[in-house]
């Protein structure tokens, strides 16, 4: 498993800037514990465009995913507190309504979308939410939390393992792993493992 050297990654960041380097891949930045990487670090004339991109396709009628808006803001946030003077704020998706024809239209393949204003309510947020991560990461104990549609969805938490390694195996969420609600309201229901559903097959819709 490679393992990222952030220091590194930083200082070169830091590095490429002074230079004058015009376009940064992964640029990395932290501030007093908050560390982020962004994807493409673009200079204009008046500072830094960052842009975030995504593996998932863009459609005229497709709504932005709040999760990208909420990355996008928390980096935008971050690079503000470092002193970076952020002039616009961007997502790039794959355009899913391009269709190629003979040739291949770069331009075309990927859709940008500015989301300056998107951000907004977000970026309003984010003082709390550190706020709330500071105070849990302050206390001696654990969160007392049961598990819910949070841990998987939008993202499966990096503690997923450890916080199911004491349930009987195999789980509930294996049979349901491609339904991240069905399984956690199985779970709900007191059905964790398979053996619970040995005479309530029924229950398995």
């Amino acid at each position: 498993m490679d393992v990222f050297d952030l220091a590194k990654m930083i200082t070169n960041t830091s590095e490429e800037m002074k230079k004058g380097t015009g376009v940064i891949c992964e640029a990395s930045f932290s501030h007093e514990g908050l560390y982020c990487a962004i994807d493409i670090l673009k200079r204009n004339d008046d500072g830094w465009e960052i842009y975030e991109v995504k593996s998932s396709s863009w459609h005229e009628d497709k709504k932005i995913k709040q999760v990208y808006l909420a990355d996008i803001a928390y980096q935008k946030h971050v690079l503000t507190l470092c002193g970076v003077n952020v002039t616009s704020a961007n997502l790039v998706l794959l355009n899913g309504d391009y269709v190629r024809g003979t040739e291949l239209e770069i331009d075309k393949l990927f859709h940008i979308t500015n989301v300056d204003d998107l951000i907004l309510e977000e970026s309003a947020c984010i003082k709390h939410y550190l706020e709330v991560a500071d105070e849990v990461l302050s206390k001696d104990t654990e969160p007392d939390i049961d598990l819910d549609i949070r841990c998987k969805d939008p993202y499966e938490c990096g503690y997923w393992n450890y916080c199911t390694e004491k349930l009987p195996k195999p789980m509930v969420f294996e049979l349901y792993d491609h339904s991240k609600s069905r399984g956690m309201k199985k779970y709900h229901e007191g059905l964790v493992c398979f053996d619970d559903f040995k005479n309530c097959l029924d229950k398995l819709t």
